[in-house]
This record gives C-alpha cells, sequence and structure tokens, in this order.
C-alpha cells in the first residue's frame, strides 16, 4: 500500500516538473520572426549596429578551428564594450555566460 502511494506520488511530481520545464522553455525561448521585427523597429540604428557587432565577434571566435575556442584579451574587452552599449546583450550573447562578461568586466576595472 505504501509502495503504491509512493508511485502516486511519484508520478504527481514527475508531471509537475515537465509542466514547469515547458513553461520556463516557453518563457526563455527566442522571439518569432514578427515579433523580433517589431522590437527591433523601436531600436536604434547604433543600438543595431552595436549588436550586429556583438554577433559577429562571436562568429569570429566561433569559426576558429580549435575544439574550444578562446576569447583573446582585446576581444574580451570589445566584448564587455558592446555589452555596454547593447541593451539586451544578455540575449545576444551565446558563446559565454553573461556572467563570464561581467568577469571580465570587473577584472579589467581592476586593472585599471
Amino acid at each position: 500500500m505504501l509502495s503504491s502511494f509512493g508511485l502516486r506520488i511519484r508520478a504527481q511530481v514527475t508531471r509537475v516538473v515537465a509542466k514547469a520545464r515547458s513553461l520556463l522553455y516557453e518563457s526563455v525561448r527566442p522571439l518569432s520572426l514578427v515579433a523580433g521585427f517589431f522590437k527591433d523597429l523601436t531600436r536604434s540604428r547604433e543600438q543595431l549596429i552595436a549588436e550586429n557587432t556583438l554577433l559577429r565577434q562571436q562568429l569570429i571566435v566561433a569559426s576558429r578551428k580549435v575544439k574550444r575556442p578562446v576569447f583573446k584579451p582585446h576581444e574580451r574587452g570589445l566584448m564587455v564594450l558592446l555589452s555596454r552599449i547593447v541593451r539586451g546583450w544578455r540575449d545576444a550573447v551565446l558563446l559565454v555566460k553573461p556572467a563570464t562578461i561581467l568577469r571580465w568586466h570587473r577584472e579589467g576595472f581592476r586593472l585599471f
């Protein structure tokens, strides 16, 4: 009797976790093409150019013929600078975590 009760609780918890996972996925997935287009209409040309530069820099690093590409110091500085310019920079960062860019910023400030 206890094992059937435990199995029912386990099944219920599994369903709740699956539902929470799907809600989380829906909340963080990228915007649709149309929604992204309308969002970009409200942004300035400088913002769009800066985000494009941020994405291109990541493509340059990712295109290296190594297993795990590493950002060079000047590339780290550029990423930090661009993250200050781009409003939604956390959404545009793909190769590193946003916390890594914040750490690079702190390290650069300590050197300053």
